[in-house]
């Protein structure tokens, strides 16, 4: 669920009983709502922000790992490179360099 209305924090309109699962410290625009009470949901806070909500569910002898994100389409999406990561087009021009003799 991307979130709409909140109201200090907490969605609007959601009812209180389901588990809501939010991030970050600005305003959210991701959230994650459990309507199952018997679900054991943990927030992965090192994974989650205002736009990514990350989850381990566990059932029996089962844990899956559960991402929603807000992706906002009017902004440039960030590269690896902008994180500290490799960029992959920088490698693929090393690659074509190398190929071809350069």
């Amino acid at each position: 669920m991307h979130t709409g209305a909140t109201n200090h924090g907490i969605a609007v309109g959601i009812d209180t009983q389901y588990k809501t699962f939010t991030a970050g410290e600005a305003r959210s625009r991701a959230a994650v709502i459990i309507t199952n009470r018997k679900v054991d949901a943990t927030l992965m806070t090192q994974l989650s922000d205002e736009d990514t909500i990350t989850l381990e569910i566990t059932s029996g002898d089962t844990t899956i790992i559960l991402a929603s994100m807000y992706i906002d389409r009017q902004k440039t999406p960030r590269t690896r490179s902008d994180q500290g990561g490799r960029d992959p087009t920088t490698r693929k021009k090393s690659w074509s360099n190398h190929r071809d003799g350069q």
